[in-house]
């Protein structure tokens, strides 16, 4: 039933090596049935001894996921302009 809060989304952490100021792209896919709600992305600093240096934290809106709809009409023909409509087969 939901997070508890503070709690790390399983499987969302990385780590990657950077030098400098480089920059880094962080994508997590979410799933149909995700509920959505508030997060907070923490990006921890970390030197090569592993002692945490600098860390950002900025807040995130997730809306909740969207299941395709049950009357899905993929192979609808309905917009094909190479429908016959008059049904004279020509």
């Amino acid at each position: 039933p939901g997070m508890t809060k503070g709690s790390t989304i399983p499987n969302s952490e990385v780590t990657l090596d950077l030098d400098g100021d480089g920059t880094a792209k962080y994508n997590f896919p979410t799933f149909a049935t995700s509920k959505g709600g508030k997060f907070n992305i923490v990006a921890d600093m970390m030197n090569d001894a592993g002692e945490k240096k600098d860390s950002k934290t900025v807040g995130v809106v997730v809306e909740p996921g969207t299941a395709p709809a049950a009357d899905d009409k993929s192979g609808d023909k309905s917009g094909d302009k190479d429908k016959d409509e008059d049904k004279d087969d020509k």
